[in-house]
């Protein structure tokens, strides 16, 4: 996986707040998201680098959770993980 080249953001005082890009180092978005007190919070969303949908779900507190669905780079469906609290209960592919 690449690395993100350009990074757009705020912060409050020393800490990332609100939302946030990241893009691969040929200007496509890698991922978004907002963050709240230096944590990811809320939906995100992945892409692959030609940008396709690689996945997308919620951040609570820092973590993975709820429902993630992911993608393969061609764009089929790959499956969904279920989290909670950034830890994986379930797997299911197709």
């Amino acid at each position: 996986m690449e690395t993100a080249r350009a990074i757009t953001g705020s912060y409050q005082g020393d800490r990332k707040h609100g939302v946030w890009v990241l893009r691969y180092p040929g200007g496509q978005r890698w991922q978004e998201g907002r963050f709240e007190n230096d944590r990811r919070e809320g939906l995100w969303t992945i892409w692959h680098e030609n940008g396709r949908m690689a996945s997308t779900g919620i951040f609570h507190r820092g973590k993975r959770h709820g429902i993630w669905v992911l993608w393969r780079e061609g764009g089929d469906k790959l499956g969904e993980c279920i989290y909670d609290q950034g830890r994986i209960l379930q797997v299911q592919t197709g």
